[in-house]
């Protein structure tokens, strides 16, 4: 589908479709683990958007995530620091940008900054109801804490994520929260909460 998106798109020449078909086409390749053709198709959604940069966001923090997929931390600074330069006064995305951030600075080793991070992406994420976000930083916070030692800590983190996910999947049709149940957020989740003590 995403295919045929950009093959209209590029009949029609407009650059900011073209763009969008682009990120797009990277984002469902990401997330089917073709890293290399996910990277190509969004560098070059970033350098189609030209002037048009508000359609470069979405594409660089998917670079993010991809970078922060391979290891490549530095890489993943270099997209979040490209995304605060054409993101604006986009406060949600700014909140999304900021978690891609505290993850790199996790896998630097930078464990105090990351988990001072966190805590207000957390904060902040309730405060604005961005989910997902919450979802992902409750995690990483669960994990950072874990790694530090506190132990208890990051098991209530985690429960306190697994139960918002638990809530969400019981918002879903069966058909989507039977694979809702069975995605790798609500595996971490379940994992991270029912960790022995290390």
């Amino acid at each position: 589908m995403h295919g045929e998106e950009l093959e209209i798109a590029r009949r029609l020449g407009a650059a900011i479709w073209i763009a969008d078909a682009l990120a797009h086409l990277g984002r469902a390749m990401f997330l089917s683990d073709d890293l290399t053709g996910a990277r190509s198709r969004l560098e070059e959604a970033v350098e189609t958007a030209g002037e048009c940069a508000e359609k470069a966001v979405f594409p660089l923090l998917t670079l993010a995530e991809l970078a922060l997929r391979a290891r490549r931390p530095d890489d993943a600074l270099a997209a979040v620091a490209r995304v605060r330069l054409v993101a604006g006064a986009y406060r949600i995305l700014q909140v999304e940008a900021r978690c891609l951030e505290a993850a790199a600075w996790a896998l630097l080793g930078r464990h105090p900054a990351a988990e001072t991070a966190l805590r207000e992406i957390v904060c902040d994420a309730d405060r604005y109801e961005l989910r997902p976000t919450r979802w992902r930083a409750g995690l990483d916070l669960a994990e950072l804490l874990r790694a530090r030692g506190a132990d208890d800590e990051g098991r209530r983190e985690a429960r306190d994520v697994r139960a918002r996910l638990e809530a969400f999947g019981h918002e879903l049709p069966d058909a989507l929260a039977r694979t809702f149940r069975q995605s790798a957020l609500v595996l971490r989740a379940s994992a991270l909460a029912s960790a022995a003590t290390t």
